[in-house]
Order: structure tokens, then C-alpha cells, then sequence
């Protein structure tokens, strides 16, 4: 009640009652969290009851902004301060083996990643369906079979449509780093398609 100090709260449905108000004019105002604040005239001429009803609208709450920081193991930050990884290959690593190395493969298996297995296979051409010597590049724990349970690649971020020639045609020498990620890991960072895990290649 303006000029008073007269308050009350509502029930659960929103009723209320202030009593011992004198005759005239008063102004009650009425505030909820989630609700524009109203200020209504209500006249008293005696002792009487007069009700109210009070319809209050939605109101947008402006609240101080929120600046929040991530950290993450994953992109271009994750090697700032995992120096003694070894889930990934470094450019300065890659510099020391390009000397004797000239496969991007052959980069890969430098990389001591837990459950990392690189094996050569017998694979069918997508286009010819002509036989030809392949590559079966699998990022898990369990032991291989005869199968191959192939890890996504991705460059840059970006998915390739065929993992194993991307590896087979990529030129070591543009390559800043490798990160290969786990099946749990490569499945949070991109979702289902690397179910079988992640080789990750960033460019220089």
C-alpha cells in the first residue's frame, strides 16, 4: 500500500486481504518475480469490503550477463598444456620423422595411442570393385578379428567420405598435428559417426 506500510503476500491461488484501511483513496501495487509490477487505485467511501482482482503480465527478467570459459581437450587448444600426450603427434615431432618418413600413415604409427592398430588389407575399389591392398585403421581396447571397424577421419574437423584414402593421399608435409581420440571421446566430440573412434588432422 503506497504510503503505508501495510503488506501483504497472497495464498497459493493468489488471494489476499489487507485489513483496517482507512476511507479514501489508496494505491496498491503488486509485484511478482515473474511478473510486471502493477499499481492499482482502490477508493474505500466507509466500512466495507471491497474486493479487486489484480491480472498481472509476463514480464521479461533482465538479468546481468554471464561470460562463461571452457575448457576443452579437444581442437586446436589441446596440446598447450599436454605436452606428455600420447594420443597425438605434434608439427615439431612431425619435422624430426619427415626426414625418413614420407606416408602419412607412417606418421600415424608413431603416435602411441592406447588401442591405435594400423594393418594392411585386401579391400574392394568403390568405383572398379576391383581388389586392391588397403589400410584398416582402428582406435580401440579389444583385440582386432578378421574384420575391420575403421575410425572416422576427419581434417580440420570435417568428416572424409573415404578415411583410408585420405590418409593414403595426404601429404605429411602439410600437416600440423594428429589427434587421435577414443571411441568415448570421438563419439562426444562428433557424434555417431566416429562410434569406432577419431583420427583427427589438422593443417598447417
Amino acid at each position: 500500500m503506497a504510503g503505508t506500510q501495510g503488506l501483504v503476500l497472497t495464498d497459493q491461488e493468489g488471494r489476499f486481504i489487507i485489513d483496517d484501511l482507512p476511507p479514501g483513496r489508496h494505491l496498491v501495487t503488486t509485484d511478482h518475480i515473474a511478473f510486471e509490477q502493477r499499481t492499482d487505485s482502490v477508493t474505500i467511501f466507509s466500512e466495507e469490503v471491497v474486493d479487486i482482482e489484480v491480472r498481472l503480465a509476463v514480464d521479461a527478467l533482465e538479468i546481468d550477463g554471464l561470460v562463461v570459459t571452457a575448457r576443452t581437450r579437444f581442437g586446436r587448444t589441446s596440446f598447450l598444456n599436454d605436452a606428455k600426450r600420447a594420443d597425438f603427434i605434434s608439427r615439431e615431432e612431425i619435422d624430426a620423422l619427415l626426414p625418413r618418413t614420407t606416408a602419412t600413415v607412417d606418421l600415424l604409427r608413431n603416435v602411441q595411442a592406447p588401442g591405435l592398430r594400423i594393418r594392411e588389407i585386401s579391400t574392394v575399389d568403390p568405383v572398379t570393385g576391383v581388389p586392391r591392398p588397403g589400410l584398416c585403421i582402428e582406435v580401440s581396447r579389444r583385440s582386432g578379428g578378421q574384420g575391420c571397424a575403421p575410425a572416422a577421419v576427419f581434417i580440420n574437423d570435417v568428416p572424409v567420405p573415404y578415411p583410408e584414402q585420405a590418409i593414403i593421399d595426404m601429404d605429411p608435409n602439410f600437416i600440423d598435428r594428429i589427434e587421435v581420440l577414443n571411441p568415448v571421446d570421438a563419439s562426444f566430440r562428433f557424434g555417431t559417426i566416429a562410434g569406432n573412434g577419431a583420427i583427427v588432422i589438422y593443417t598447417r
